[in-house]
């Protein structure tokens, strides 16, 4: 190709360039420092969508946070500063791939399987109820529909923290009960009232109650290291000493779970409810030697437990906070030796700025054998490696703002996931561009943009058939999806009429949009004089980008042109130097030769040299006699002159 050509190439992408939403940060002070507001968002056209991240990412290893894992980001923000809560799907770098904002206050959004197939869960509600909830659970298909909403049994309500599908497809949920209880051992009135932490185990399909535990009838309240203080009077100020907040169960039936104000992990009987063992908590409670001098078993508000290796190792949240050792939040890995009975810090997750967490927080193994920790009320998201190096750090929100709460999601976590939405794409034509999204979909790859010169009928009269509107349009460009939502400038199109379909990898269609305007007719050449909308900076920023580097090749390409020729004309001049130089002295090393031998005289020359016993001495001055001045003369031309002025006249 050459240089020429690829100068071309460089140009011809400066002026044709599609983009999307806007840039991520990338280890961004400013966004931390919080400049740019308490929660930067995405400004979307083609949908009414605005609380849709832009996250601050740090790539701690290169090419970390590339997203190419196949994995996608679940997170449930809400706060203060989030304008629409709702659960939400962001891509492996931090990009919105779907949300809906009809379920409010969101908690929980995972992938699990139900009877092989995939399901969206999540619990949505009121979780104003003194740190818990009451609400449903949901679960959505591929498509985004919701196939089952479940309530808790017993006529409870459906508490936030768990709502966890069992290899057995019946369903582990948590619930927060106020009973009245004797709580003369914390000096409280012997009819106190207290929230009682339960699970259940429950059926999908029916809604049947399989199992249940509640707590106050197996843990003593003066365990708690969250005091009542002026708590557990009265119904309405229930004290809340236990605070169950997970719940998984094994290949034995029996549940691990997690209490927040006990600071400790209960393995719970699946046929009599009994503690088995305890892990953590009081000293007088716990069952485990700890060896690593209380970094296994001194951990405090801890969220999310989880067995692993075959039931012999522990991950959790470790809050440390409030009412902990007040370290650092962090993922903790934990080996139990159950024949010892003895406990071990594997590894432990801790963030790169020091973050503590009040509330919420989330650990995950990946299958890449990563780790993935959330820090709850604290709105970011580490990925480390199994050994606890940092790999990639996002911050959902600013970092000065920590602590806060004004932005969190209770969990985050990774699956794979595939969304396939039967709702048509969303398209809008601002100025000439057009602004294509479709929200949910995983499988968009290219978007077809179609024309036409006449309103399709169908549009204007739905009686009319389809066949004889698909004939009306003819394709314009094909371009590859770009985010969230793709932006098109619609270049050179002349047709008044303008459409889009969403093609898969193999160019299948995943739907098509309603029929738009075309707007304004953009210039073939200057597309950067388009208005300034979403993405028209990030747009400018690359064609300057693409042209100071078009240009820097040119006058790298000239100053090596430049740089070799003076080169190569110093070597040349140098080398020609040298020569006439070495030229020189050997005519005068001649000439001083050829002057010393006149200067001799003829008469001076031994032409007849005496006999001598040495051979060679001889032939050497026979040697020397045998050059006479006129052969001399011959072989050097100045010699000729020399000879003229030095020979004796001769009288006629």
């Amino acid at each position: 190709m050459g240089w020429p050509g690829l100068i071309v190439l460089l140009l011809l992408a400066a002026v044709r360039t599609i983009w999307a939403d806007q840039a991520l940060f990338e280890s961004d002070k400013a966004f931390d420092k919080g400049e740019y507001g308490d929660f930067v968002k995405e400004d979307y056209k083609s949908i009414g969508l605005t609380s849709a991240p832009r996250p601050n990412v740090f790539e701690r290893v290169p090419g970390a946070c590339d997203g190419d894992d196949g994995l996608m980001v679940m997170v449930t923000l809400r706060g203060g500063a989030v304008p629409q809560p709702g659960p939400s799907i962001l891509d492996g770098q931090g990009r919105l791939v779907w949300s809906n904002t009809n379920y409010v206050q969101p908690y929980n959004l995972q992938v699990q399987t139900y009877h092989g197939e995939q399901f969206l869960t999540l619990w949505a509600g009121n979780d104003g109820v003194k740190g818990h909830g009451a609400g449903f659970y949901y679960m959505l298909d591929s498509t985004y529909a919701e196939r089952y909403r479940i309530a808790a049994g017993n006529g409870l309500e459906a508490d936030l923290h768990e709502f966890h599908l069992t290899p057995n497809d019946t369903a582990l949920i948590t619930i927060y009960q106020i009973i009245q209880f004797d709580l003369t051992s914390v000096d409280k009135p012997v009819n106190g009232w207290i929230w009682d932490g339960l699970f259940q185990e429950v059926d999908i399909e029916t809604g049947e109650v399989l199992f249940e535990w509640r707590a106050s009838d197996h843990v003593a309240v003066a365990d708690s290291f969250w005091g009542p203080g002026t708590l557990g009077v009265t119904m309405n100020d229930a004290w809340d000493f236990f605070h169950i907040n997970s719940v998984e169960k094994d290949e034995r039936g029996n549940y691990l779970i997690s209490s927040r104000w006990m600071h400790a992990v209960y393995y719970i009987s699946g046929t009599t409810g009994d503690i088995i063992w305890t892990l953590g908590g009081r000293e007088e409670n716990n069952n485990f030697r700890d060896l690593s001098d209380g970094a296994a078993t001194h951990f405090a508000s801890q969220h999310h437990a989880r067995w692993h290796d075959g039931y012999s190792s522990i991950t959790l949240f470790d809050n440390s906070n409030p009412n902990g050792p007040g370290h650092p939040s962090s993922g903790l890995w934990l080996d139990l030796d159950f024949e010892e009975m003895t406990v071990k810090l594997r590894t432990q997750y801790l963030s790169p700025i020091t973050v503590r967490s009040d509330s919420q927080g989330s650990m995950q193994t990946l299958p890449s054998g990563n780790v993935l920790v959330g820090y709850g009320s604290t709105p970011q998201y580490v990925e480390f490696s199994r050994d606890g190096d940092v790999l990639c750090e996002t911050h959902l929100a600013p970092a000065d703002g920590f602590g806060t709460a004004s932005v969190q999601s209770y969990r985050i976590q990774k699956f794979a996931w595939v969304g396939k939405p039967q709702t048509e794409p969303d398209i809008a034509q601002i100025n000439g561009t057009l602004y294509l999204s479709h929200n949910g979909a995983t499988e968009i790859r290219y978007w077809k943009i179609e024309a036409t010169d006449s309103k399709p009928e169908k549009e204007v009269d739905d009686n009319s058939s389809s066949s004889n509107v698909e004939a009306e349009f003819h394709e314009v460009m094909r371009v590859e999806k770009a985010g969230f939502e793709t932006v098109i400038p619609l270049v050179g199109v002349q047709q008044p009429y303008i459409r889009a379909t969403a093609l898969d990898a193999s160019g299948n269609s995943l739907g098509q949009t309603r029929t738009v305007d075309r707007g304004e007719i953009l210039p073939t050449v200057s597309e950067t004089a388009t208005t300034e909308t979403k993405g028209a900076k990030e747009l400018r920023r690359v064609q300057r980008s693409l042209l100071i580097a078009a240009v820097s090749l040119v006058g790298a390409t000239l100053l090596f042109g430049i740089g070799f020729g003076a080169f190569a004309a110093f070597s040349y001049f140098r080398k020609h130097s040298h020569y006439q130089r070495a030229r020189g002295e050997q005519e005068m090393e001649e000439e001083m030769m050829f002057d010393e031998s006149m200067l001799s005289g003829p008469d001076e020359m031994d032409l007849y040299p005496e006999e001598d016993d040495d051979d060679d001495h001889g032939d050497l001055a026979i040697k020397r006699a045998s050059t006479s001045g006129s052969e001399m003369a011959m072989l050097n031309p100045r010699a000729s002159k020399q000879l003229e002025r030095d020979r004796p006249s001769i009288s006629p």
